[in-house]
């Protein structure tokens, strides 16, 4: 899940966990009782460990910046300053270990030897046994380097997968995105400038 989804779900988990089924009886005048350093412990634990408690076992949260998000532009079910985006259960592996979920990856090292060893690509290579092919260049005095990667994510057991949709929420101010094209994204050097940029905003004019 997003970021900002598991921080809002993180804030109102401990409370919810903690008091499940105590006021089943709609007819009683109980009151549960919730120790706040409980859980506010609970709920920066969660945090730190990036993981959910559910029924007494801890579900590992992977956070990804990359999920699609939602806004009152997208859809009218949502509102001024809320956003919406989608939980996913992946089974990273299942009984006796083996591995359901991973990344495959386009060996360099298979394609990119012929043509080195005739001189024809003398710059570029491949690095992380085979995943990454490199280019490098020399201009105005910088040296240039570009890597490629193409990979994909192999998922063994899709009927054990699962997604919830649309979930809503509302932080109190969303944080910086990693992508050039995000509302959110805050220019950190040349990042957001068409084209290979050989100066950093602070570096222009000395």
């Amino acid at each position: 899940m997003r970021p900002e989804l598991f921080y809002e779900i993180t804030a109102c988990w401990p409370c919810s966990y903690l008091t499940y089924r105590c006021n089943a009886n709609s007819n009683s005048d109980a009151v549960p009782q919730v120790d706040s350093a409980a859980a506010v412990k609970f709920r920066d634990e969660m945090r730190n460990g990036s993981y959910l408690m559910i029924d007494g076992i801890r579900v590992p949260v992977i956070e990804d910046d990359g999920i699609a998000e939602e806004v009152n532009g997208d859809n009218v079910n949502i509102g001024p300053a809320q956003y919406a985006s989608n939980i996913y259960f992946l089974p990273l592996s299942v009984k006796g270990g083996f591995g359901t979920l991973y990344w495959e990856y386009k060996d360099y090292s298979r394609t990119l030897i012929p043509a080195a060893a005739d001189g024809r690509m003398s710059q570029n290579y491949w690095t992380d046994g085979g995943r990454f092919a490199w280019t490098s260049d020399i201009k105005n005095w910088c040296a240039i380097w570009e890597a490629l990667i193409e990979p994909r994510v192999i998922l063994r057991t899709p009927q054990l997968a699962g997604v919830i949709q649309n979930v809503r929420y509302q932080p109190l101010q969303h944080t910086r995105q990693p992508f050039p094209t995000d509302p959110y994204f805050k220019d950190g050097g040349a990042t957001s400038r068409p084209g290979p940029s050989l100066y950093s905003d602070w570096d222009r004019g000395q």
